[in-house]
């Protein structure tokens, strides 16, 4: 739910002003979008890879550190840094389509421009609940496996439910065949 509030917020803000935004001064704009989110977006990364560590640990039966250490900061950042670049490039890439639809359909520059920062804008929540469901995993998951690791796990194997679909049986399969002996944790 932060990281969704974080995102909502975030698109709200940094979309429109993207948008309008003339095509020279979007590029210093869109790094100072990246950094800002980066940053916001640290903590949340934080407690969810530590969330997911310690749900591994807990399992093995060992406590969770209190903090993170070096090497899980380091992944933290990466990863912050790295989901920033990504969202802000869409909304870009968006903005730049969307300015360029709207010129080929006769609209002048400031009209163009003032219809992509309202649909920029409207598209805010939806992209932030698909962002955040997507990033909220993949940190929990990133936490899990630096929790696998710590234990000592170093290969793992799907175990399939006692009425698997087929779909789930079928992965499987190809999975057992390309590494019978199971795939690394990392």
């Amino acid at each position: 739910p932060a990281m969704l509030a974080i995102l909502r917020d975030w698109y709200a803000e940094w979309g429109p002003r993207l948008a309008v935004a003339l095509e020279a001064d979007r590029a210093a704009l869109a790094a100072d979008a990246r950094k800002q989110l980066a940053t916001i977006l640290r903590p949340e990364l934080e407690l969810l890879y530590a969330d997911g560590l310690a749900e591994v640990l807990a399992r093995a039966g060992q406590e969770a550190p209190q903090t993170l250490g070096e090497a899980a900061a380091r992944a933290v950042d990466t990863y912050a840094s790295r989901l920033s670049g990504n969202v802000t490039d869409t909304v870009l890439t968006d903005v730049r389509g969307a300015v360029g639809r709207a010129i080929e359909g006769g609209m002048n520059g400031t009209e163009a421009t003032r219809e992509v920062a309202d649909a920029m804008g409207i598209q805010a929540d939806w992209r932030a609940e698909r962002v955040a469901r997507t990033e909220t995993g993949i940190a929990t998951e990133y936490g899990r496996l630096q929790g696998l690791d710590e234990v000592g796990v170093k290969m793992k194997q799907w175990v399939l439910s006692s009425a698997p679909c087929q779909f789930c049986e079928s992965a499987v399969a190809i999975l057992r065949t390309r590494a019978p002996g199971g795939t690394p944790v990392n």
